[in-house]
């Protein structure tokens, strides 16, 4: 594409911004309904950093550790990985730094 189709604004009043139990739900049904993610380990790191930010972000410690562990394992660089780790340690919460990344279009 030469030109850009949509534009995104990032905002907190996005009905989508914070639903971290659908982002979860979509996510997971996403690896179930493409297997061949797995196979890819940057992309599957990706995916598995979401899913320990939206968790670290819901409170499920649990699940946030082992989605952290497994997108470590999948890409030892993927940053999602450690903004996980960092809320799981309350140095940082996922609001925070997603709050910082969509004022500068971006996303987890």
């Amino acid at each position: 594409m030469d030109e850009a189709l949509v534009r995104v604004l990032w905002r907190r009043t996005s009905h989508y911004a914070y639903g971290y139990a659908t982002k979860i739900s979509s996510l997971r049904w996403m690896i179930a309904r493409h297997p061949e993610i797995r196979g890819c380990p940057p992309g599957a790191a990706r995916v598995y950093g979401q899913l320990a930010c939206w968790s670290a972000a819901t409170g499920n410690r649990g699940d946030a550790w082992r989605w952290a562990k497994a997108a470590i394992r999948a890409n030892w660089r993927e940053p999602r990985a450690a903004i996980a780790l960092a809320a799981l340690t309350g140095a940082v919460t996922v609001e925070s730094v997603l709050t910082t990344l969509h004022r500068h279009g971006r996303g987890i």
